[in-house]
C-alpha cells in the first residue's frame, strides 16, 4: 500500500563507512540489487579517503534511496550505527559494513521468513573470505529457533534482519566509545526481547571479508587482546542476566559466554601473552567465574574448559592446556577390513608437538544429526590404535568417523581418512543383519563413512528367478 505517494520501505540497511572508498562499490551495488523495498542510510564517519565524495555520487543518482549521513569521526562503529538507526524508517533494519556484502536475494529471503513467522530477529547465513564465520546455527532453516534449545545465540554479530518496532520499543542501541564488542551488547539485547527468532540457512546471505591489507577493526591486534575482551563482556553479561532470570535459559546463555567469550582467552590469546599478562588475563576469568559460574554452566562445558576451570591457579597448568588445545590432530588410516561381521579401523594418531595420547578412540556421527554418536574406544598395537566397530549398533543412516585424541583431560578430534596408506582398498559392502553397510571415502574431502542402508553409495547385488506363479 503507498502512502502519500510514496511506497513503505520494508529494509533500512544501515551502513557505517570510514575510510574504505576501495570496497564500497562492491557494497552498495549488493544492496542496490536486493528486490524489496528498501532505503539505505550510509553514516560517513569522518572518513578522510574519498568516501564523502563517492557517496555523494551515489546519493545524487539514487534519490530517495541512499540516504548519506556525515558525522564527526567516532573511532568506532557504535555511534554511527546508532545515528543511521535514528535515520531509519522501514519495518526491519539490517546492518551491513562497508566492507562486506550481500549475497543476491539475501532480504528477498529473509524479509520472507520475516514477514511468514512474525519474526524480530531473523538470521541468514554468513560466508566468510579469509574471515571466521559462525555455522553451528546454520545448520538448517528455522521458522521458530528457541533461544534456549538452538544455537542462534553463538552469533551475536549485528549481520541480522531486526524489526524496527523492537528495537525502538525497548531502546536497544549499541555501545559507544569502544573498540570492540559494541555489536554483541546490541544483539544481546535484542534477543532479550525477540519473540520469535527465525533462520535462513540454505541461502548465502551476508558475505564477511577480510581487507587485504588486515586494516578492519576485528583484524587488528589490538582487537584480540584477552584483558580487553573479557572487561568489554562484562557489560553484555549483565545486561542479559538482568532479562532473564536464573533457570536453564540463563544458564544455556551463560555457557555460550564461558565457552566463547570467557574460556577461550585461555586458549591461543593466553599463549601469545607474556607472563605477567598470563597471571592478570587468569585472574579476570576468575572474577568472572565467582559472579556468573553456575552448575548448570558447568554441566553444559566441554572437557577442556572444566579442565580449564580446574586449573585456574596453576599459570603453567593453564599454558599446557591451551597447547594441547592449540595443536593439530595428527592422524592417518593404516588399515580398514572386515572382521566377519565387525569393521576393523586402524590408525596413527597424535597430537603435533605434543606428548603420546592417554588415550585414542573413534567417534561416529550421523551426517543429518551430528549429536548422535557412536564412541568406539581403540587400543594400542604394534604402534598403532585400533578399533573394531560393530555396525549393528549404527541405525540406518550416513556416519561420519572421526579420530579423537585425549591427552591431560582435554579431547580433540578430526576426521580421518583422507591421510592414509596408499595400499589400502575400501572394504566390500557387507550384510549386518538385514541391512547392508558400505565404507566409503568422501566425494568432497576423501573421508571415511560408512552408508548403512544404501543411501549415498550403490548396493552391489544380483536378483535371480527363483519361481513364478
Amino acid at each position: 500500500m503507498e502512502v502519500g505517494g510514496e511506497v513503505p520501505v520494508d529494509v533500512s540497511i544501515v551502513i557505517p563507512a570510514r575510510d574504505c572508498r576501495p570496497y564500497l562499490d562492491r557494497c552498495l551495488t549488493s544492496v542496490l540489487v536486493q528486490r524489496v523495498a528498501k532505503e539505505i542510510v550510509v553514516v560517513d564517519d569522518g572518513s578522510t579517503d574519498g568516501t564523502a565524495e563517492l557517496l555523494g555520487l551515489y546519493a545524487a543518482h539514487h534519490r530517495g534511496t541512499v540516504k548519506v549521513v556525515q558525522v564527526e569521526s567516532s573511532g568506532g562503529a557504535g555511534r554511527p550505527r546508532n545515528v543511521g538507526l535514528g535515520h531509519a524508517t522501514g519495518r526491519y533494519v539490517f546492518f551491513c559494513d562497508a566492507d562486506d556484502y550481500l549475497g543476491p536475494g539475501a532480504l528477498e529471503h529473509m524479509l520472507s521468513a520475516a514477514d511468514r513467522n512474525g519474526a524480530d530477529i531473523v538470521l541468514g547465513k554468513i560466508v566468510g573470505h579469509g574471515r571466521r564465520v559462525p555455522e553451528s546455527m546454520f545448520q538448517r532453516n528455522a521458522d521458530r529457533a528457541e533461544l534456549g534449545e538452538s544455537a542462534v545465540y553463538n552469533s551475536l554479530s549485528c549481520f541480522k534482519l531486526f524489526r524496527r518496532d523492537m528495537l525502538e520499543r525497548h531502546r536497544i542501541r549499541f555501545r559507544e566509545g569502544v573498540f570492540v564488542g559494541e555489536d554483541i551488547y546490541f544483539t544481546v539485547h535484542a534477543y532479550c526481547h525477540a519473540g520469535t527468532i527465525s533462520v535462513v540457512a540454505d541461502h548465502d546471505c551476508y558475505h564477511l571479508v577480510a581487507r587485504p591489507d588486515g586494516s578492519s577493526v576485528m583484524q587488528r591486534p589490538a582487537s584480540r587482546d584477552p584483558l580487553a575482551w573479557l572487561a568489554m563482556i562484562h557489560e553484555p553479561i549483565r545486561l542479559m542476566t538482568d532479562h532473564v532470570p536464573p533457570g536453564p535459559l540463563r544458564d544455556h546463555l551463560l555457557a555460550r559466554h564461558f565457552k566463547l567469550d570467557i574460556l577461550a582467552q585461555l586458549g591461543r590469546p593466553f599463549l601469545e601473552a607474556d607472563e605477567v599478562k598470563r597471571k592478570d588475563v587468569a585472574v579476570a576469568v576468575a572474577a568472572l567465574c565467582d559472579r556468573w559460574l553456575t552448575d548448570g554452566v558447568r554441566e553444559r562445558l566441554g572437557s577442556a574448559d572444566r579442565q580449564r576451570l580446574a586449573a585456574l591457579g596453576d599459570v603453567e597448568r593453564l599454558a599446557l592446556l591451551a597447547v594441547i588445545e592449540a595443536a593439530p590432530v595428527e592422524r592417518r588410516l593404516t588399515g580398514l577390513c572386515w572382521d566377519g561381521r565387525t569393521l576393523v579401523v586402524a590408525c596413527e594418531a597424535a597430537l603435533t608437538g605434543c606428548a603420546e595420547p592417554d588415550g585414542v578412540a573413534l567417534v561416529l556421527r550421523t551426517r543429518h544429526e551430528p549429536r548422535r554418536e557412536l564412541v568406539v574406544p581403540a587400543v594400542r598395537s604394534g604402534g598403532r590404535w585400533v578399533a573394531r566397530v560393530d555396525p549393528a549398533l549404527l541405525d540406518s543412516g550416513i556416519w561420519d568417523l572421526r579420530v579423537s585424541v585425549e591427552l591431560a583431560g582435554v579431547t580433540r578430534s578430526a576426521r580421518l581418512g583422507a591421510d592414509r596408506d596408499t595400499a589400502l582398498a575400501r572394504p566390500p559392502a557387507r550384510l549386518v543383519g538385514e541391512v547392508a553397510v558400505l565404507p566409503y571415502f568422501t566425494r568432497d574431502h576423501d573421508n571415511l563413512s560408512l552408508d548403512v542402508g544404501g543411501h549415498a553409495v550403490g548396493v552391489p547385488g544380483s536378483a535371480r528367478l527363483v519361481g513364478t506363479r
